[in-house]
């Protein structure tokens, strides 16, 4: 139910009274601010139809676009803020048991998307952020292969976490567990740590 349309309102016209029913609004956030919208619009709706013609144009590459990689590189948590609160919303709706694997593809899509768009530092505080608190939060990396629609993000989830995993330390944490606990105690879980992620 959440695939067969994007998250956003630009292409879709929904009936005012119907919006007002369900006192829908677009979230405070800078990017991603009509997906919580435009997803509890399509999963509230008794009747959608589609419309093939072309009827509107969308300028694309805009630098001052919130779609672009530069707000991207600053907002990306903002995604993050539309999962968590949507999880909510499915939840207190009594929904989540019937689109629960729906969202979790959706969650899994949305990341990857978000990963192919973030550059740099961006890129690894994002990879540590799905690694860390949006996998396990859903389960996303406790699932089988069949249970995702797209195979390639399901791999791409894994080379996130297998490549990413929970054993960095930045330098300065480096330093003070080597002087707190010696360089042989540190070496070792170093090594328990990159042992622990292959294994997963």
């Amino acid at each position: 139910m959440l695939q067969f349309s994007v998250g956003w309102t630009w292409d879709k016209l929904i009936r005012k009274r119907f919006i007002d029913s369900l006192g829908l609004k677009f979230q405070s956030i800078r990017i991603h601010n009509d997906a919580f919208f435009t997803f509890a619009a399509l999963l509230r709706a008794e009747k959608i139809a589609i419309i093939q013609d072309i009827l509107v144009s969308k300028r694309r590459a805009v630098n001052s676009s919130v779609s672009s990689s530069s707000s991207a590189n600053r907002y990306w948590k903002d995604l993050y803020l539309f999962i968590h609160a949507f999880d909510e919303y499915l939840i207190s709706n009594n929904l989540k048991t019937q689109f629960e694997k729906s969202f979790n593809n959706l969650t899994l899509h949305l990341s990857m998307r978000m990963v192919s768009r973030v550059e740099g530092r961006s890129r690894l505080k994002l990879q540590k952020y799905l690694s860390k608190r949006v996998f396990p939060r859903y389960r996303l990396n406790e699932r089988d292969v069949s249970y995702y629609y797209n195979k390639n993000e399901y791999e791409a989830m894994l080379r996130i976490i297998n490549e990413y995993p929970s054993i960095s330390m930045s330098l300065a944490k480096l330093v003070r567990h080597i002087k707190t606990h010696g360089i042989i105690a540190t070496a070792r879980q170093i090594m328990s740590r990159l042992l622990s992620a292959i294994r997963r």
